[in-house]
């Protein structure tokens, strides 16, 4: 999350059990999220995940909002995800990972 901060989000998350802090809090502020998965791109031990423009409704507000579009590159290491990181676009994800934009 260090690349995509968020207010009241750590910006590092360890383990299982940050992952599911993580999840269990992002996903407790919203009433429904829609993150398309425009493309998967692989690029050797890393797989990049692009999302379109995504939109949600808060659950106290139920305010839409439209994110992104924005990006995740997962760093895998003998068939095991070690590493997520979120991005605020495509350009830097996939750069991160070693890729042409």
């Amino acid at each position: 999350m260090s690349r995509f901060p968020l207010p009241g989000a750590e910006s590092v998350y360890h383990g299982h059990e940050g992952v599911r802090r993580y999840w269990r809090a992002w996903l407790a502020a919203w009433e429904f999220i829609d993150a398309p998965i425009e493309r998967l791109v692989d690029a050797r031990e890393h797989v990049v995940t692009l999302f379109g423009p995504s939109t949600a409704r808060g659950k106290r507000s139920g305010a839409d909002v439209q994110i992104g579009p924005w990006a995740q590159v997962w760093t895998l290491r003998d068939g095991r995800v070690v590493r997520m990181r979120m991005y605020p676009d495509h350009p830097n994800a996939l750069q991160a990972a070693g890729l042409p934009e």
